[in-house]
């Protein structure tokens, strides 16, 4: 599956924004306005979305929130290369 990460002016409450892509491929726009940390935890979460095939889901959007939330994610611990800008 390719990801590919857009640094991207977004309204200053969004920190990232997923789309799926016509190739089935997805793009994650991210808010350089949002510190290093704060970006790698927005992305690290759109990537457990993405990981758990939500987009797809018919469930309400909070429930599947607090799925997410509940499950376990993909850490922060995890190995990623993740240059800030």
């Amino acid at each position: 599956m390719n990801i590919t990460l857009v640094y991207q002016k977004l309204p200053l409450n969004v920190k990232t924004l997923v789309r799926e892509n016509e190739d089935g491929a997805y793009t994650i726009l991210i808010n350089p306005s949002f510190n290093c940390k704060q970006q790698k935890e927005a992305v690290l979460h759109d990537l457990t979305h993405i990981a758990r095939n939500d987009f797809t889901r018919e469930e309400h959007a909070n429930l599947i929130e607090q799925m997410v939330h509940s499950a376990a994610n993909i850490s922060s611990d995890t190995y990623m290369e993740f240059h800030c800008r």
